[in-house]
């Protein structure tokens, strides 16, 4: 509809690199990095990283404001690690979910705010540049 022109700006950023993976009803927008994941009904937003094992369920992955090149000291990586599970969960810019993370469903469960994350009508929200650390359960 021309009376609803969405802007944008241009990015150079490279083609997204989905290597063995599985998706299914998901976008997946420039400059992205999926290896060997699972993703179902997801949109994955700019700069993600989505590594090996990972499976991702009804997700919005918001992506990254930046490709990180000196990992920083004790912390994930920025984006999804290895062999971690998200479902019904909304991921905003530059979050790193360690490995081994899991994020289920929070459906007919209170909504609330803890200190990594909140819960709004079962969807988990995780505030941008929050780090999850390897393990966590949520």
């Amino acid at each position: 509809n021309p009376e609803w022109t969405i802007y944008t700006r241009p990015r150079h950023l490279p083609s997204s690199a989905i290597t063995g993976c599985d998706v299914q009803r998901a976008i997946v927008t420039e400059g992205c990095r999926l290896e060997k994941a699972k993703i179902e009904n997801a949109s994955i937003g700019i700069r993600s990283w989505v590594r090996a094992g990972s499976h991702l369920r009804d997700v919005v992955m918001m992506g990254g404001d930046f490709y990180e090149r000196n990992r920083s000291i004790g912390l994930p990586a920025v984006g999804v690690g290895e062999d971690s599970f998200i479902e019904r969960a909304i991921l905003d810019k530059n979050v790193r979910i360690g490995r081994n993370v899991h994020i289920r469903d929070h459906s007919g469960e209170p909504d609330g705010d803890f200190e990594n994350y909140h819960i709004r009508d079962g969807v988990v929200v995780v505030p941008k540049n929050t780090v999850i650390p390897d393990g966590s359960v949520i």
